[in-house]
């Protein structure tokens, strides 16, 4: 559950950052700004998911069978 709501999290981030982009090209510093604040925390969000999943990928080639 707490991964679905992770995920919701990113594309609700998406969409917000997104809405800003017509106040952006209206010259809104503001809109800017926040837009950029809105995806640097996404890229903060998938940072934080990498050593999560390197383990799983690296459990993945362990319990493979490599020909």
């Amino acid at each position: 559950m707490l991964m679905c709501n992770f995920w919701t999290g990113i594309t609700v981030l998406w969409a917000l950052a997104a809405a800003l982009v017509p106040a952006m090209q209206k010259g809104n510093e503001t809109a800017r700004n926040l837009h950029i604040a809105l995806n640097a925390l996404n890229v903060l969000l998938f940072v934080w998911q990498i050593p999560t999943g390197i383990d799983i990928v690296f459990k993945v080639f362990e319990f493979t069978k490599w020909p």
